[in-house]
């Protein structure tokens, strides 16, 4: 992938080393779907900075987040972090879930598509690829 300073994410190892030790920078994307207050997105990203701090060693460079604003849900913030992850601005996304991203594969690959990074997910600690995504999609 490209803006991955060569590394190949496959399922918990990057090349025969743990991808958590690897310096790379983080973007951070949490989204609040429902009408639930401010404290819930800095709760969810409150824990994703401490799952990071204890058990990675990355560092968090940016963050982004999708939520209700004057009565709709915005987009903005995945639509940043879509734009933005075209840049150098970060290595890796990280998120609680694929549910944040989107509530369905279908939704899930097409955002994966436009994404030019890994995006990993701390609940499940697992790695989201477009190509992993598409593989799933045929097997259904």
């Amino acid at each position: 992938m490209k803006g991955m300073n060569n590394y190949m994410f496959l399922k918990h190892k990057v090349y025969g080393s743990d991808y958590k030790t690897l310096p790379l920078k983080v973007a951070v994307y949490t989204n609040c779907a429902s009408h639930s207050s401010d404290e819930y997105i800095r709760s969810k990203t409150a824990s994703i900075k401490r799952y990071i701090k204890k058990k990675t060693s990355w560092e968090i460079v940016g963050y982004y987040e999708s939520s209700w604003e004057n009565g709709e849900f915005s987009q903005t913030g995945l639509q940043e972090l879509i734009n933005d992850s075209c840049t150098d601005k970060f290595d890796i996304i990280v998120t609680r879930d694929p549910g944040e991203i989107s509530m369905d594969t279908i939704g899930l690959a097409l955002v994966l598509r436009n994404i030019d990074k890994p995006i990993f997910c701390k609940e499940d600690e697992i790695i989201l690829i477009e190509e992993i995504i598409q593989a799933n999609l045929l097997e259904e």
